[in-house]
């Protein structure tokens, strides 16, 4: 989604006040926040390495190979023998990192950066933060 969209949101549910402050009631932020939330749910406007869940059940990611941890250059396409016995011998080898679940922010937590009166720019570099900080 790119900043323009996101604008467009913006001023389809409130509007910017004369010192470039976004002025939304709650309910008017909530609106936006969660028309933001299914357009970033799209998957052709998704730029992140998140997943949104689709379901509970997902299946995890099995290994392709194990490598050993002592044995310099001892890979094994295989789940070792030993592997119950020595699970510290063994790291587990991926073609791509476990997707992780993407964390959005709560309806309070919109909230509460609304209500601190920054100005738009202010407004993304919190909401960026504090996603950041949920999916590190």
């Amino acid at each position: 989604m790119t900043d323009e969209q996101v604008f467009e949101l913006a001023e389809k549910n409130g509007f910017q006040d004369d010192f470039g402050r976004w002025n939304f009631t709650n309910e008017e932020l909530l609106d936006f926040v969660h028309e933001l939330r299914q357009a970033l749910a799209e998957p052709a406007n998704s730029t992140t390495d998140f997943v949104e869940p689709k379901a509970s059940s997902q299946t995890e990611q099995e290994p392709v190979a194990w490598m050993h941890n002592f044995i310099e250059g001892n890979v094994v396409a295989h789940k070792p023998a030993d592997i119950s016995r020595h699970p510290d011998r063994w790291t587990p080898l991926y073609t791509a990192p476990p997707k992780r679940e993407w964390v959005g922010l709560t309806d309070e937590e919109y909230k509460i950066i609304h209500n601190k009166n920054y100005n738009y720019e202010e407004i993304a570099c919190a909401i960026e933060a504090k996603l950041k900080e949920k999916n590190a």
